[in-house]
């Protein structure tokens, strides 16, 4: 799960970062120079990505789970036919 999550990372969290941040900039969300703005919202940006991205690892494993119960119990019924 760990080398997964820092995959994730810079794939996806660093780029995003970049661009909102660019958007922060741009749009003047906050002050550039009261850097406890910049600390909150990078914190807030880091935990926000890390529940969504757990959110859709779990989601995804017991989808995994559930849809190769699904696929063994077609192999077997297709096993029980085919005698």
């Amino acid at each position: 799960l760990y080398l997964p999550m820092m995959v994730l990372g810079y794939v996806f969290a660093v780029p995003f970062f970049a661009v909102l941040t660019a958007a922060a900039l741009g749009f003047h969300w906050f002050p550039p120079e009261v850097g406890g703005a910049w600390i909150t919202f990078a914190a807030i940006f880091l935990a926000i990505f890390v529940a969504v991205s757990a959110g859709f690892e779990l989601y995804f494993r017991l989808s995994g789970k559930k849809y190769d119960g699904l696929l063994g119990q077609y192999r077997k019924k297709r096993e029980q036919s085919s005698q």
